[in-house]
């Protein structure tokens, strides 16, 4: 499934949910995006989001995401949410992101064994644990 979306189409949010998406390849252009709601798809990776400096929150529980690499230069996120997945490293998520970064919910994704969780300083709420 491709995204209806025109490149020339200036959002600041973009919700396709339970469509069957298997690529966010085609949104890296959408750079004015600050929210992106991807959940319930058939994500194998969430390359294509790496461009999207402005984005602030990106939910994509519920897919088969296995690495959160292309999320290490988007230190301006809020909010993650990549329940459900087959993540199995925090790779990605570091201590550049703790500026920004209040909610990280990552549970259950059966495939992460451990966690290190970051010492952030601020408010961080960090929901992530085998199970």
């Amino acid at each position: 499934m491709t995204f209806p979306v025109s490149s020339n189409c200036p959002m600041e949010i973009l919700v396709v949910t339970n469509h069957n998406i298997q690529s966010l390849t085609e949104i890296a252009h959408m750079t004015g995006l600050k929210s992106l709601f991807v959940f319930s798809n058939k994500l194998h990776s969430i390359v294509g989001v790496e461009n999207l400096k402005s984005l602030r929150n990106l939910y994509f529980n519920d897919n088969q995401v296995e690495s959160l690499r292309p999320l290490a230069n988007l230190t301006q996120l809020e909010t993650i949410h990549c329940a459900h997945n087959k993540i199995s490293t925090l790779d990605g998520i570091g201590m550049d992101h703790k500026a920004a970064l209040e909610n990280f919910y990552c549970l259950p994704n059966d495939n992460l064994l451990s966690v290190d969780v970051l010492d952030f300083e601020r408010r961080t709420r960090i929901a992530c644990k085998k199970g």
